[in-house]
């Protein structure tokens, strides 16, 4: 092992990796093709099969698998391709940050965002943004927290704004604001304060999936059981828009109620009274460890926390 990587120090020497190269095994391994990666990256064929084997060379094992029907990416291709992705997005972040000190604010800014994060504290923070700083384009993506903390890994996320009813936030992450919740459900019939037992036995929408802290889990984690009949869906508009034709209970964070007032009135939905209390929701603003956040990251933060103090 070790000669193997001696070996490897003095090819690097030799032949130091280019940032062109990564580009080419990227564009390769997404169109499936050299031949067609050629000729998007505007170079000829045999000089895009240079970069390749020279590459090849300088880690020392094959990261294209070669065939009749065309080129497919090896083990070491594929964890490559994973590493120069991340390379790709911090280039990005780089030309954003010195165009940034150069006064010329702009930039791109990628926010991995849970349903229930949606709210009057993130339109604020966007729209002050877009009023300080139009030349910055704001990407949202809602999403499970287990793929946002993932895409923050991977350099997909600048940040991430994700929701549990746990204290401890997830790994990189801070509590940006802490909600309560009001029940909710899609029939007009449905009057007067409900046990737990009582609500066991209805229909629900679980809004916020997540593979830790489950909203749905810690409210009935005493009964050691949960409803039999339980719908997920990650949007909270088509939850909204389900509950009534399902006659299903939802859960939402007190603060987005004023947006479902008229639904509310018109008695497509009604506040549910309970004996017992509900569990509050978190907001947890979450970035990845050890990577430094570009300046348009850093004054949507700002943003973000003055807003919602």
């Amino acid at each position: 092992m070790s000669i193997t990587c001696g070996y490897m120090r003095q090819r690097r020497e030799r032949m130091p990796m280019k940032f062109s190269q990564l580009k080419a095994l990227n564009t390769i391994a997404r169109v499936g093709s050299i031949q067609r990666a050629a000729r998007e990256l505007a170079i000829s064929q045999p000089a895009l099969s240079k970069s390749i084997r020279t590459l090849e060379l300088e880690f020392g094992v094959p990261l294209l698998r070669r065939s009749a029907k065309g080129v497919s990416l090896t083990e070491f291709g594929q964890a490559a391709v994973k590493r120069s992705q991340t390379i790709h997005k911090e280039m990005d972040r780089l030309s954003d940050e010195i165009c940034w000190l150069k006064n010329e604010r702009n930039g791109r800014l990628s926010i991995g965002i849970t349903p229930l994060c949606s709210g009057p504290v993130l339109a604020d923070a966007v729209a002050h943004m877009q009023h300080d700083h139009p030349g910055v384009d704001i990407s949202l993506t809602e999403s499970r927290s287990n793929q946002i903390l993932g895409g923050l890994r991977d350099g997909l996320f600048d940040l991430g704004l994700v929701t549990g009813v746990g204290e401890a936030p997830p790994s990189g992450g801070t509590i940006l604001k802490r909600f309560s919740t009001r029940l909710l459900i899609g029939r007009a019939d449905f009057s007067g304060s409900k046990s737990i037992d009582q609500l066991l036995a209805e229909r629900w929408i679980d809004i916020d999936v997540s593979d830790e802290q489950n909203y749905i889990s810690t409210l009935f984690k005493d009964e050691e059981r949960r409803p039999a009949r339980i719908f997920q869906c990650t949007s909270v508009s088509m939850a909204v828009d389900l509950a009534p034709r399902l006659g299903a209970i939802i859960y939402l964070v007190e603060a987005a109620l004023p947006f479902f007032s008229r639904l509310i009135e018109d008695g497509m939905l009604t506040p549910i009274e309970t004996d017992f209390l509900l569990p509050a929701v978190n907001v947890y603003l979450v970035k990845s460890e050890g990577s430094m956040l570009s300046p348009a990251a850093e004054r949507f933060v700002r943003f973000l926390t003055r807003d919602s103090q």
